[in-house]
């Protein structure tokens, strides 16, 4: 679930920030230290170090303040619709949830309709896509989870759509959508470029640079890695960066890190999982015995890794455990003290979330 901040700056507003965590118990509070309340971290002299302080910290926010104030007080720490939270203001009498800012690949949008659903108020958005009933093409990536590439093709395939176009979906044989209304075609059936709006959801880094081809980045697959220890931190992030480049593979689309138990505090891969910023899943020797021994799969194994950890292989089936169900997509390849494994989730179910930030059942 992802991170909300509540922020209040009046006696009012810490009322409605209780109710609405009372509703939800989903999220963090904070105000200023002439505001103090039981369950509100008051720690903070100015609603500008507050801002300065939790504003890279969580993905969406529900500021309980004037819009101009909230514009004042996010404005030095706004970047791109990439990287940018969920921000949504709410006045003090809950009349309004206002998607402010990232409404669509952030989930501002839907932040506002869950939080007016949820205490009454009225949401306000005002992106073109959404007054007209139509679904952007950000929007349907940020319910669906997936990351964009090119951004730079945002733009133009929602023009395209509020001018009257249809986008097709090329999509991975074992992947399932969860809009069926939806024009989706096999990614086997992509031609290359033609008149149509092209919408490609794979892991797979394509030559396609047309401002009418975009791609949606699944989150399907698991790097398996096994490693010396203390081995270097930027050696490690480049051997990966090459690594995916070389299997054409794009690093969006990676759900976790699999390893063995062993290596749960290793500093390269600590560092990798920070950058790439999905999970480190770890595995004990016996867990990976048992997949190599009762998997159908055909691992590359090594006496001389079974004598020093305890499994005969580490990268291989720690990426399939890490899927849960499916198929190693590359097998183990060897680098320098390293060995890196993909595996990808088969069949793939893109999951419809109606609610994108509270799951109240």
């Amino acid at each position: 679930m992802k991170k909300i901040a509540i922020v209040a700056i009046t006696e009012k507003g810490l009322l409605l920030g209780d109710k609405i965590y009372n509703l939800t118990l989903k999220a963090e509070r904070f105000s200023i230290t002439k505001l103090t309340r039981k369950g509100w971290n008051s720690q903070y002299n100015t609603l500008s170090e507050l801002m300065a302080d939790i504003f890279p910290k969580f993905q969406g926010f529900i500021l309980v303040m004037a819009a101009g104030i909230a514009v004042r007080v996010i404005a030095p720490f706004i970047q791109d619709k990439v990287q940018d939270p969920a921000v949504v203001v709410m006045d003090e009498n809950n009349t309004f949830a206002i998607s402010l800012l990232a409404g669509h690949l952030g989930g501002a949008n839907k932040l506002a309709e869950e939080i007016a659903g949820l205490t009454g108020s009225s949401p306000v958005i005002t992106t073109a896509t959404d007054i007209n009933n139509m679904k952007a093409i950000d929007a349907l990536a940020g319910e669906w989870g997936m990351d964009i590439e090119p951004v730079k093709n945002i733009k133009p395939f929602n023009k395209a759509l509020l001018n009257g176009a249809y986008y097709t979906f090329y999509v991975e044989q074992e992947m399932d959508l969860p809009n069926k209304a939806l024009d989706i075609k096999p990614i086997a059936n992509f031609q290359g470029l033609h008149s149509r709006w092209n919408v490609l959801v794979t892991p797979k880094i394509m030559n396609c640079f047309a401002e009418n081809i975009i791609f949606l980045r699944p989150r399907n697959l698991a790097l398996g890695i096994g490693c010396r220890k203390n081995y270097p931190r930027e050696k490690l992030l480049t051997i990966v960066d090459d690594f995916l480049n070389e299997q054409k593979l794009s690093s969006k689309s990676l759900a976790t890190i699999a390893t063995i138990d062993l290596k749960s505090n290793e500093g390269a891969l600590i560092a990798l999982q920070t950058k790439l910023k999905i999970p480190l899943i770890t595995y004990s020797k016996d867990e990976l015995n048992r997949c190599i021994e009762g998997n159908g799969e055909v691992f590359s194994s090594s006496q001389f890794v079974k004598q020093t950890v305890g499994a005969a292989c580490v990268c291989e089936p720690a990426a399939l455990l890490a899927v849960e169900k499916g198929k190693i997509l590359v097998k183990k390849t060897i680098y320098e003290g390293v060995t890196l494994a993909v595996a990808v989730k088969e069949p793939f179910f893109v999951p419809e979330k109606n609610n994108l930030w509270f799951n109240m059942e």
